[in-house]
């Protein structure tokens, strides 16, 4: 309150710019990108800035050695966890492994060895289809028909006893962008939808994901070809 009683009200127009870390335009949104993430619980804030501090600003191989050590160690946290019957402990780091093996695959073009953009992909999807088994309900495998092969993507069902089970449910597609990982669709409206009753699927389209560095299929113009089946 200020001092003659009225409310302060904040002008946004005055409120100082968000503290930039890095100059690299690449580096600060993947940044932002991790930090969002942990609302969902696929990444963890303390666990982002700790690595960071080991990132010089632009420098590619800092940024992956950061990012892939730590994804190997939560893998190997999320293993141990399984082993044990910690089932929750395990998908919570199996997830938060995924996510940093994916940041650190999309910094690998154009690094000294540019092979681990698929490489270290693959170490992301293991690490998230590890934590897909682990989901309650479960997250269904898909294989969509398309072009003479298939598309594979994720089925993200709501509990049961929702508001929707009398009938049909709504289903929301989630279509990813050129390099965003899986993850990504869970925080952008896959967890989202099923906490309202609703199913939620995404898929790796061509150019990618699975589509691209497994069936090297590529991007088209025609995305109707794609999101119809």
């Amino acid at each position: 309150m200020k001092p003659d009683g009225d409310v302060m009200r904040s002008d946004p127009a005055s409120a100082p710019p968000l503290r930039r870390q890095f100059q690299d335009e690449g580096f600060e949104f993947g940044r932002l990108l991790l930090l969002g993430s942990a609302y969902r619980g696929l990444t963890d804030a303390g666990e982002i800035l700790r690595a960071l501090d080991d990132v010089a600003d632009g420098d590619h191989e800092s940024w992956i050695a950061a990012f892939s050590s730590l994804a190997g160690r939560l893998r190997a946290q999320a293993d141990a966890s399984l082993g044990n019957g910690h089932l929750t402990s395990a998908r919570s780091a199996y997830l938060r492994a995924s996510s940093y093996f994916a940041t650190a695959s999309a910094a690998s073009p154009g690094s000294e060895d540019p092979s681990r953009f698929t490489t270290l992909w693959e170490k992301h999807r293991d690490a998230w289809d590890a934590a897909v088994d682990l989901f309650d309900p479960p997250v269904e495998r898909i294989e969509i028909p398309y072009d003479g092969t298939v598309l594979h993507g994720y089925f993200f069902h709501p509990r049961s006893g929702s508001a929707t089970d009398a009938g049909p449910r709504p289903t929301i597609i989630l279509n990813n962008g050129s390099d965003g990982p899986v993850t990504d669709m869970v925080k952008y409206g896959a967890a989202a939808a099923v906490e309202r009753g609703w199913n939620a699927l995404t898929f790796d389209g061509p150019g990618q994901n699975a589509a691209l560095h497994r069936q090297k299929l590529y991007f088209r113009p025609d995305w109707e070809a794609v999101i119809t089946p």
